[in-house]
């Protein structure tokens, strides 16, 4: 049954263990809004590998190529590969906490529900998009629908398998006499909010060929992410501390919060080498470059790890700021501007929104720009609602 006043959003990511994270708090907020699919992507940092394939020189440098980046591997083999059985054992969480979530409210999605629109994209490797996938048709298919609605593309990885769906649209339609307007439709219907580009997808394909496609980057809330150590001093900052985490979120009362990974906690990451277990590897506060190149504070166990990924669904939620009506109005994943200086190949104008800057002075007394440093919703903070609040509730009163 078509739900005409509630938004509608697929998830695709890499299964990076902030997007584990992620996905555990979307979870617990399902309610909000209308999941249509949850696809396993794989990204620059994240594939599986396919035999044969040789890895090309890159063209066009990404979000995340800067002095922190090692080199990746090959793609004829995994790297940094977490597997996808983790998708279905936080669906297993989510039964056990489904009975509690429904007393809350009626439109937390059946734990079924999910297992049938949990889907394994295309992981091969970095921008692979070689053939259809599971995950790929049912992006495809939900474009292709006749609902009015906006379709909330959620990209927490890669974008390659939306990239496919949209390549095989093009391939079924481009020579027929309905392409011209379908074109526009798919262009006007899908929305895409992105951590950022974690492949060469977008630039290379979903520019060139669906340049008015409406592109939201979502990747300057630092502040939820591995570095919020450095950030500024807040009240919400003080919500991700060990002690917080301990008395609200891991206490207990539901497993997928029980599930969350944070900082020293033992868990074990599949896939991961040791610079990368912030779990299990009690020497990586030592380690890690966030201490010992960028100046972070040490964190402690218990302590927050990432949300990084999170704001590309934060901004879907109705807050009170009419975010989706226009994304200049803010909310509570900040607010953003279009750009006027991103264009493709052709030298047509690319529909980009990025982050404004906007300042915000911490409590004690420092100015930063809350567009690329600090994760601040003034007015959202005021009414208690600040970035974990709705998830502490539903944990909190879920017993």
């Amino acid at each position: 049954m078509l739900e005409k006043n509630r938004v509608r959003t697929i998830i695709t990511q890499d299964a990076e263990v902030d997007d584990q994270n992620s996905l555990r708090h979307f979870l617990l907020c399902s309610n909000e809004v209308e999941l249509q699919g949850i696809v396993q992507t794989s990204s620059k940092f994240h594939w599986i590998g396919v035999p044969g394939a040789v890895k090309p020189e890159k063209k066009i440098l990404d979000d995340f190529d800067n002095q922190f980046m090692a080199e990746t591997g090959p793609f004829d083999a995994p790297y940094r590969w977490p597997g996808t059985d983790w998708m279905w054992k936080q669906i297993d969480d989510y039964e056990k906490d489904y009975p509690n979530l429904i007393r809350h409210s009626p439109d937390y999605p059946t734990p079924d529900y999910l297992r049938s629109i949990t889907k394994i994209g295309n992981i091969g490797y970095e921008g692979e998009c070689e053939k259809a996938s599971e995950g790929s048709e049912l992006i495809k298919k939900h474009m292709l629908d006749d609902d009015p609605r906006p379709l909330y593309l959620q990209v927490w990885g890669g974008m390659n398998t939306i990239a496919r769906a949209l390549m095989d649209i093009q391939s079924e339609y481009e020579e027929t006499e309905e392409w011209d307007a379908l074109h526009k439709r798919i262009s006007d219907k899908v929305v895409i909010t992105a951590c950022g580009e974690q492949d060469p997808a977008y630039r290379e394909y979903v520019a060139e060929e669906w340049p008015d496609i409406m592109f939201v980057k979502a990747l300057h809330l630092f502040s939820y992410a591995y570095p919020w150590l450095g950030m500024p001093e807040c009240d919400s900052k003080d919500t991700l501390r060990a002690s917080f985490m301990k008395a609200e979120i891991l206490n207990g009362k539901s497993a997928l919060a029980d599930g969350y990974c944070t900082w020293l906690d033992g868990n074990y990451y599949e896939g991961e080498d040791d610079d990368a277990q912030f779990g299990a590897n009690q020497n990586i506060t030592k380690e890690w470059f966030g201490v010992t190149v960028m100046g972070m504070p040490e964190p402690v166990k218990y302590d927050f790890l990432s949300e990084g990924d999170s704001p590309t669904f934060f901004m879907l939620f109705d807050s009170g700021f009419r975010t989706l009506e226009d994304f200049g109005n803010g909310g509570l994943s900040g607010r953003f501007c279009k750009k006027t200086d991103e264009f493709n190949s052709k030298g047509e104008a690319l529909n980009y929104w990025d982050a404004c800057r906007d300042s915000f002075t911490d409590r004690d007394g420092n100015t930063a720009e809350s567009g690329d440093r600090i994760h601040v919703i003034a007015k959202a903070q005021a009414d208690g609602y600040h970035k974990l609040t709705y998830y502490q509730q539903v944990i909190i009163t879920a017993e």
